[in-house]
């Protein structure tokens, strides 16, 4: 994974703009990304304002520290009103002590709300045992209240005081997996066990791994799935690989099982992957599976790319193009259709910031007010009248 990395880093700093969409693209189908990482990405949008909705939108799930939040602040007032919202996504897991020591810079983008469910959270930083139990508590209230009606703020309230829990390591292996074997033995997972799949990636716990694959399974229940996706990914096992090594293109859970293995960052579920593709009987297998080989920088992929192209045959699941491309620039590689390949994907990229302009995006955000007063509080959490805030701008 550590080598995976390291050959995004020496690449993502690229003024090539295919290039760097698809490198971030495959940097944004993992569940974690290293903090070097993110800084550099903030440091290029510092000096470039065509990556910076890009950035923002695809990387919530990078690791942050307070350098981070740093440069973040250097150029997050230059950004339009209806960009701003994105800044809210990006801070997704942000550490509470960095969302509070930079409160007053960040309110207006995270709103006030959320600002004091982290300063709450941090307060108990430190803490064990009965001086932890307020956090249980509001977590199982949480909980609770998300039996009836499934809330996606709800959700992420949980998931910083669970994040609280894990830090003071009151949150354990034992009973995971004992909420887990009761809520399976009645059928289905509520909450409190999908928060419990969350956690088992968060810490790494390897003993589970057979029971991620074995949830893999449940891909009605949207929700779940992206939970065990994530902490399959998050363990980078082994074992994992080789229990999807035999998992065929007919197989339900096929389409998890190239996702997991394109995350797993290893030689061996390369090979897997490449194993896969003459089984693909479809052009959309096919193109599936290769988004997955060529995210590993794999060399196994180059016969396979030479056929599809041969084939001449597209499902447009993904851009090829651009795909293609940035694999052979990644790889150091030369092609007779490198250059016709940056021509289309540059093609296919204005004509989708044509269409993008095309939309009124003051209306959309506008419509996301719902029915706010001038009068009301601003949804922003300043404190200001939505008149005098964000509905001036808007």
């Amino acid at each position: 994974m550590q080598n995976f990395f390291e050959t995004i880093r020496t690449h993502i700093k690229t003024e090539d703009a295919i290039l760097f969409e698809e490198l971030l693209y495959n940097l944004s189908k993992l569940p974690t990304v290293p903090v070097e990482v993110t800084n550099d990405l903030m440091v290029l949008c510092r000096d470039r304002e065509d990556i910076r909705v890009s950035v923002l939108t695809k990387c919530a799930n990078f690791e942050k520290d307070e350098e981070t939040i740093k440069l973040l602040l250097e150029w997050i007032t230059e950004l339009p009103f209806q960009h701003k919202i994105l800044v809210k996504n990006f801070l997704t897991d942000t550490p509470a002590e960095y969302l509070v020591k930079y409160a007053e810079d960040l309110l207006y983008y995270v709103g006030a709300e959320y600002i004091k469910y982290a300063s709450q959270f941090l307060s108990f930083e430190g803490k064990t045992g009965e001086d932890i139990a307020p956090v249980w508590a509001y977590y199982s209230d949480l909980v609770q209240k998300m039996a009836s009606e499934f809330d996606a703020n709800l959700y992420d309230t949980a998931k910083l005081a669970q994040d609280t829990l894990m830090r003071a390591d009151e949150y354990h292996a034992s009973e995971i997996a004992k909420l887990l074997s009761h809520q399976l033995q009645n059928g289905a997972l509520d909450e409190n066990g999908i928060l419990a799949i969350r956690a088992i990636g968060r810490m790494e716990l390897q003993p589970f791994a057979s029971l991620l694959v074995e949830l893999l399974k449940y891909d009605e229940e949207e929700l779940l799935l992206a939970e065990v996706i994530e902490a399959a990914i998050r363990l980078q096992s082994a074992d994992i690989v080789e229990a999807l090594a035999n998992v065929q293109p007919t197989d339900s859970l096929f389409k998890q099982a190239v996702i997991v293995l394109k995350g797993i960052k290893s030689s061996r579920s390369s090979e897997i992957l490449a194993a896969m593709y003459p089984l693909a009987t479809d052009t959309g297998t096919k193109e599936t599976i290769l988004d997955a080989l060529t995210s590993h920088f794999s060399l196994l992929a180059i016969p396979y790319i030479d056929g599809f192209i041969e084939k001449g045959e597209y499902a447009m699941m993904y851009d090829m193009n651009e795909m293609f491309y940035a694999y052979y620039r990644v790889i150091e590689r030369t092609h007779p259709l490198l250059e016709q390949w940056h021509t289309v994907a540059l093609q296919n990229a204005q004509q989708f910031e044509e269409s993008f302009k095309e939309v009124n995006l003051q209306a959309v955000v506008r419509e996301n007010f719902g029915k706010v007063g001038r009068n009301d509080p601003c949804i922003c959490g300043s404190g200001k009248k939505f008149k005098k805030c964000c509905g001036k701008e808007a």
